[in-house]
């Protein structure tokens, strides 16, 4: 890349060069990012890009699509062109090559060219075309080998030396204006008349210093951008060496904790070792005391006894036999577990290590991919910032017109770059491995208590004290429930609440630690106390005016950090907030693509999950705005071989979300449960439920997360410990 200087001679001899095949350009073609290729290797670098249409810079790795009519829209570098005309020039003069002058058509060493009569001159002819009045106006653009020798060449004379551009549609005179309808097309006077009548037509001058303004106001852009640039630059270099420290230290600590239990359990089998050594010593030392008193007691004892003396000594031992068998099948059990607890800490180890391997490697192609991205930001910079002084250190209106608008579009196209955002990039130095769940994992229990055997569950809900509430309708028409369950299945409190509907389906969330907020068919929501029982309710049609607000409510969920509910009412995609008082706030518009939703949930980073039961799948959409954003979908899995949809959705804690998809053909049905990665987009494990289960929650119990699955008519919870 030349320096930001007007001297010939101080440009790189490289800025010059084609950065794909290392030689000087062959007709140089220029990308809308300024980096200047030959039109010879953009041919090949298009006919190797996988991407048809598209064409990648080598420099910076900005993609572009190739122009309708091919390389010959791709504007050519007249810059670049006039240095590498210099240079020839120098070279030919320099060398003293044997040349035809144009004057005297001898083969002589030649040692001027006039760029009037673009040819060259031998020394004799050059003295008389520098003094013959016809050809006076050659004087000014005629370049000699003293001049070059003066070494004092800078591109402004260079530029002042060539003829001023001709009209391209009347050749025979000089361009005296610039079309900007045009795209800054050099014109003559004849042309206003002509093809350009009507156009914008602009003096040279004019345009010129408007450009350099223009431009001018782009490099103090760039030039505020560039700080941005450098501290992203920067973060990712700190991100990547706290990342390779973390990962470090866990598993230095991991490998001492494993050591300290390898040490603890070799200790325990020892001890185990000398106890067994030590009891059969003893047991079978008793046993000879107990053979030899016996058989002196037999001698002693009369004739009649004797007979029993045989059975008498087979019954010790076998009695004491069996005890030593038992001490050794104790043992070697006891032997066997610890070796199995062994192995399963050693695996568990591996595993650990092999999962912060792998999420190093992601992170780090994550890492490579932003500074990827920084690096080609910056290489744009450098080349339009050097490009830009080139062209104002030129000091020619024709070329600041020619070359001006290219480098501020790159600019603008360029800023647009530099203040992208990263807004996961300091996370990345942290590891969290996520739990999966399993299916050895589940614990299944049954509500117990007889008023149970007459509702189901549409809806389940976890409280602060890890207990559940579950609400849903009843065998009765008009009522629907709402019942607080503990973990063992035992009812503690069971309201049923009356409708106007005759099949009312109620459905709650919490809001706060001791209220939900509860919503049913056709027109009911309100506030409900677990603590007492107590319940406020309101029809929604006396809080909203909207002619749509009779449909029947179907979802709600609460979005805890704004103190606020959301409320879905039946075959709608507006979401209606209301506050903690069921105070109306404004209503939210789903994306076009979610049909019906049929469950929600506000997730730990504020964004709303939705499932739609028409379209078929699950959606994550960001509800900051009133026309909710669309910001990624969920990944589909296959139920049975059946097309599934999605039914519940939780999330942890840390953001891991879980989801109840249903596949069903004919009038046959199948459940499966899927956890997904933080971003939604990788499916981690999926196991089959219970056919009958219809929604899911997380339960904190003993400061642990725990996944609960309910089923709506046998009423059976399943326990998944995460």
């Amino acid at each position: 890349m030349a320096r930001s200087a007007s001297h010939l001679l101080e440009i790189d001899e490289r800025f010059c060069q084609c950065p794909i095949c290392l030689q000087q350009y062959k007709e140089p073609k220029q990308l809308p990012c300024l980096h200047r290729y030959c039109r010879e290797c953009l041919d090949e670098l298009i006919e190797r890009n996988s991407v048809v249409g598209t064409i990648t810079c080598p420099e910076c790795r900005a993609e572009f699509e190739v122009p309708a009519e091919g390389l010959n829209g791709l504007k050519t570098d007249f810059y670049i062109k006039n240095i590498i005309e210099y240079i020839q020039l120098q070279k030919s003069l320099e060398d003293g090559q044997l040349r035809e002058c144009c004057d005297c058509l001898k083969t002589v060493k030649v040692t001027a060219y006039c760029f009037k009569c673009n040819d060259f001159l031998c020394k004799e002819c050059h003295s008389s075309h520098m003094t013959k009045k016809i050809l006076r106006d050659h004087k000014q653009h005629t370049l000699s080998l003293e001049e070059i020798n003066s070494k004092n060449m800078t591109l402004e004379k260079l530029i002042a030396l060539k003829e001023t551009p001709r009209c391209q549609r009347h050749s025979e005179n000089l361009s005296q204006l610039c079309c900007r309808t045009c795209s800054n097309l050099p014109i003559c006077m004849t042309c206003i008349y002509g093809s350009h009548e009507n156009h914008k037509i602009k003096d040279v001058n004019i345009l010129a210093t408007e450009e350099k303004e223009k431009l001018g106001k782009e490099l103090r852009k760039l030039n505020q951008c560039k700080e941005r640039v450098d501290k992203i630059s920067e973060t990712v270099d700190k991100v990547n060496r706290n990342l390779i420290n973390n990962i470090k230290e866990k598993k230095e600590r991991y490998q001492t904790r494993y050591e300290r239990n390898i040490s603890e359990l070799k200790i325990e089998m020892k001890n185990i070792t000398d106890n067994k050594r030590i009891q059969e010593t003893e047991l079978k030392a008793k046993q000879s005391r107990l053979l030899i008193e016996t058989r002196k007691q037999m001698e002693i004892e009369l004739e009649e006894v004797r007979q029993n003396f045989d059975s008498t000594c087979e019954a010790i031992r076998k009695e004491y036999d069996d005890k030593v068998r038992s001490l050794e099948l104790s043992s070697d059990k006891q032997l066997k577990e610890d070796k199995e607890k062994l192995r399963v800490l050693e695996n568990e180890l591996q595993t650990l290590n092999n999962s912060m391997d792998e999420r190093q490697k992601e992170l780090e192609k994550h890492l490579e991919d932003i500074a990827l991205q920084v690096h080609g930001v910056t290489k744009r910079y450098e080349n339009i910032t050097a490009t830009a002084r080139c062209i104002l250190d030129a000091g020619n209106d024709w070329t600041a017109v020619h070359c001006i608008p290219d480098v501020v579009l790159a600019c603008e196209t360029l800023i647009v770059e530099m203040k992208r955002e990263f807004p996961k990039l300091e996370t990345f130095a942290q590891i969290d491995m996520v739990a999966k769940i399993t299916k050895s994992a589940v614990s299944p229990i049954e509500i117990k208590g007889t008023e149970t055997n007459n509702f189901s569950i549409s809806n389940i809900k976890n409280s602060s004290d890890g207990n559940l509430v579950i609400s849903g309708d009843t065998s009765v028409p008009c009522l629907s429930h709402i019942t607080l369950i503990n973990m063992a299945g035992n009812v503690l409190h069971h309201k049923k609440l009356k409708s106007s509907c005759l099949c009312p389906f109620r459905v709650c969330a919490y809001l706060t630690q001791f209220r939900l907020v509860t919503v049913c068919w056709e027109d009911e929501i309100g506030m409900y106390d677990v603590r007492d029982g107590s319940y406020i309710t309101k029809n929604i049609s006396d809080l909203i005016s909207s002619r749509s607000a009779c449909n029947c409510i179907k979802l709600v969920a609460a979005d805890t950090a704004n103190n606020n509910f959301l409320v879905v009412r039946d075959n709608m995609t507006d979401v209606l907030v209301f506050d903690n008082k069921m105070q109306y706030l404004y209503t939210m518009t789903l994306p076009d693509r979610i049909e019906i939703p049929n469950d929600m949930a506000v997730s730990t980073n504020g964004d709303l999950l939705v499932c739609d039961s028409k379209g078929g799948r699950a959606y994550a959409v960001n509800k900051e705005e009133r026309v909710a954003k669309l910001l990624h979908d969920f990944r589909k899995p296959i139920v049975d071989g059946y097309s599934a949809t999605p039914k519940s959705v939780c999330t942890d804690k840390k953001g891991i979300v879980y989801m109840l998809w249903t596949g069903m053909l004919s009038r046959e049905s199948a459940c499966r449960l899927v956890q997904y990665s933080q971003d939604g987009r990788q499916i981690l494990t999926s196991i089959p439920l219970d056919n009958d289960a219809s929604c899911i929650t997380i339960v904190e119990s003993a400061q642990r997360e725990k996944l609960t699955v309910a089923t709506r008519n046998s009423r059976i919870f399943y326990i998944f410990d995460l």
